[in-house]
């Protein structure tokens, strides 16, 4: 193994090697630091006494982003209400997730 990562050093462009380098180090600091290297994941010491869990708030970029997914989530869930809600008589939103949760526990999914 030893001298096919030779081989494959020895063909490199420095650009590449440079890359190479790069990635290397980031894995190695990564290691480093632990499992947790992104801010918005760490926990807070307390948390399980009912404390704010994370140690960090989140950033801007990644608040807007979960935003964004959840959003799009609500529409298809609304979307798929008001398709369900056309067939037929018209029902509460709760029969309707009512009988979808059924529904879903009943074949096993989840």
């Amino acid at each position: 193994m030893a001298e096919d990562i030779a081989a494959i050093i020895e063909g490199a462009s420095p650009d590449d090697l440079t890359l190479l380098r790069r990635a290397l180090m980031h894995e190695e600091l990564a290691r480093q630091r632990g499992a947790q290297t992104d801010g918005d994941d760490a926990l807070s010491e307390n948390w399980r006494q009912g404390g704010y869990p994370y140690l960090n708030r989140l950033r801007r970029k990644s608040y807007e982003k979960q935003k964004y997914d959840l959003q799009r989530e609500l529409l298809k869930l609304q979307r798929w209400v008001n398709m369900q809600s056309s067939f037929g008589r018209r029902r509460s939103l709760r029969e309707i997730l009512s009988a979808q949760v059924f529904t879903s526990l009943s074949f096993g999914f989840r």
